[in-house]
């Protein structure tokens, strides 16, 4: 039991942690959804736990349409600390256990997020669910989340390189933004043209597709590719779209001639770029792909994610088939346990019913019929 006095300084210890959080924006920027789980820490702090409340909830909803893992973590992370601050113990550690669970999936991809950035948010996260285990009363298990950390303070030599690396990235971000504004309109003029012939290539590599001629199709994507990277990231440039598409086709044409992880780099990159321009329709489309050319656990994981992104775009008999076909891949106590879950909010977003946190948390806190494995075992994005 919790001693009186204990949860509120747990809550601080909590706030001073994501406070940390808060600091020098990480490169690449955050995604929108960590934008707004990052606005929901500012109102905890400010004890606006309504408004808190909302903008979590929409980050959660925007990060499983874009199957944005980082996204989903940082969300489930402040709501962690939203339920404990409101003396929710039980129900902050299912979040926390929602957030650790989302930065390793994160960690496990190619292209989601940087990995120093990552290590920190899944220590981070480690520690938050350790305070949540603490308030709960559960201090063996609180002991397990903690016991493998540990903070080596940064040698003189690091920190040097750290205030050069920072010195660096604000010069740059002052140089991008003055030359935006003078480079972006003509180059938005000059490349019309040149974006259109882009996207006729990419339709020709898909009609090479058509007519069973996947070599074709590689070269011409990958001829598009290469002109779309060679210009990626300036000022005035959108790329996004066309290299998502072209990084498709190029998936396709490999898995058709048997080459099925180099098909699956090409996929994985491409729902990078989904993330980045807003398409779900795409992300869809693409963990799709994943799943197929994939199996077992990690095909699950695949129909699982593209599960949540038909749940939010409220195509729910689509997300239930797509869990079926998780279930079929593999049949683990965690996997029968994430599922379950996700059966769980499909249910309760027929009925209209995920409109708080707690009910969102609820769904993951599942029966003992679906109870995750004993420790040790991994558990599923």
């Amino acid at each position: 039991m919790t001693r009186p006095g204990a949860l509120p300084r747990l809550v601080a210890l909590l706030l001073v942690l994501l406070a940390g959080c808060r600091q020098a924006p990480p490169d690449p920027p955050p995604s929108a959804a960590e934008r707004m789980s990052a606005e929901a820490s500012a109102r905890i702090q400010e004890g606006k736990w309504s408004t808190a409340e909302d903008l979590l909830l929409s980050a959660i909803r925007r990060a499983e349409l874009y199957d944005d893992l980082v996204g989903q973590g940082s969300a489930w992370s402040n709501a962690g600390v939203l339920l404990l601050a409101r003396g929710r113990p039980s129900p902050a550690v299912t979040a926390h256990r929602r957030a650790a669970d989302c930065f390793a999936a994160a960690a496990a991809e190619r292209n989601q997020g940087e990995p120093d950035k990552l290590d920190t948010l899944r220590a981070r996260a480690k520690t938050n669910l350790a305070l949540a285990l603490i308030a709960s009363g559960e201090l063996d298990d609180a002991d397990q989340h903690l016991s493998p950390l540990s903070v080596q303070p940064p040698t003189a030599e690091e920190l040097e390189r750290a205030r050069k690396a920072a010195k660096k990235r604000l010069r740059a971000q002052r140089r991008w933004e003055r030359r935006d504004k003078k480079a972006a309109a003509l180059q938005r003029s000059h490349l019309e043209g040149w974006h259109a012939a882009l996207h006729a290539q990419t339709a020709r590599a898909t009609l090479a597709l058509q007519r069973g001629e996947p070599a074709e199709a590689q070269r011409l994507a990958d001829e598009t590719i290469a002109a779309l990277r060679a210009v990626e990231g300036e000022p005035g440039v959108p790329t996004s779209d066309a290299l998502g598409a072209a990084l498709a086709v190029r998936g396709v044409a490999l898995h058709q001639q048997g080459e099925d992880e180099a098909a699956r780099a090409s996929f994985e990159a491409a729902l990078q770029l989904d993330r980045r321009s807003g398409d779900p329709a795409a992300v869809q489309q693409h963990l799709g792909w994943l799943a197929s050319l994939t199996s077992g656990a990690l095909a699950a994981g695949y129909f699982i994610r593209r599960a949540r992104v038909a749940r939010q775009l409220e195509e729910l008999d689509a997300a239930a088939a797509d869990l079926d076909a998780a279930a079929r891949q593999a049949a683990s106590p965690p996997l029968t346990a994430l599922i379950c879950a996700e059966r769980q909010l499909i249910t309760r977003a027929r009925r209209r019913e995920l409109r708080s946190l707690e009910a969102l948390v609820a769904a993951y806190a599942v029966p003992s019929s679906c109870a995750p494995a004993s420790d040790g075992e991994a558990t599923p994005p």
